[in-house]
């Protein structure tokens, strides 16, 4: 990848990869594969939930992993 390239595109090819191995992984053509669990989404989705109420409160929050949904 050249330098110039847009950072957006970076992102949507990873996602791309993704895809890819979790396809592969269940057609059984890939025997281990390292993707994102249920526990990754859910500390992503706490994170995000923290930026969006620190941008609300225009302060700091704690980042609360611990939330049940």
């Amino acid at each position: 990848m050249s330098a110039s390239m847009p950072k957006i595109r970076v992102g949507i090819i990873g996602f791309y990869k993704m895809v890819d191995l979790m396809y592969r992984s269940l057609c059984g053509e890939q025997d281990s594969v390292d993707l994102p669990t249920f526990d990754d989404g859910h500390k992503v989705q706490s994170l995000l939930d923290a930026i969006i109420a620190s941008s609300n409160t225009r302060s700091r929050v704690q980042v609360d992993y611990n939330h049940s949904v």
